[in-house]
Formats: C-alpha cells, structure tokens, sequence
C-alpha cells in the first residue's frame, strides 16, 4: 500500500508552547484526516489514528455491506 502523507498545516502559539496541526493523506481514503499536538509528531500520530480508524469504518460498512 501507499504510504501516508504528512503535511505540516498550521503552527499555533508561542515557540515554548506550540499546537502543531497536521493533515494525513492516503490514497486509499477518499478524505484527509487531521491531528493537533503539542508537536509534529504527536500531531501525525493522531491524524493516523483518525486515518486508520476511518478506514476501519470504510472496511466494515464494506464487509458487512449494512448496518
């Protein structure tokens, strides 16, 4: 599969107090997800999880096919 993509979207506070706001692509989702966190990393790792959970959704509706 396609790796993810991070972008960087919004940088918010002063420097010692900083939200990081991130968007996550991935091919096989029709929608970006985002995150925020008090750095990159924790702001990727959020907008992955958003983005595995909405697959996860995807999967389901698919492999149930109702609800």
């Amino acid at each position: 599969g396609e790796l993810p993509q991070y972008e960087v979207v919004d940088i918010q506070g002063d420097p010692h107090c900083r939200t990081f706001f991130v968007q996550c692509s991935i091919a096989l989702l029709n929608e970006s997800t985002h995150g925020q966190g008090a750095s990159r990393r924790i702001a990727e790792q959020v907008a992955a999880a958003a983005a595995l959970a909405a697959l996860g959704i995807e999967k389901e509706r698919v492999e149930n096919g109702n609800d």
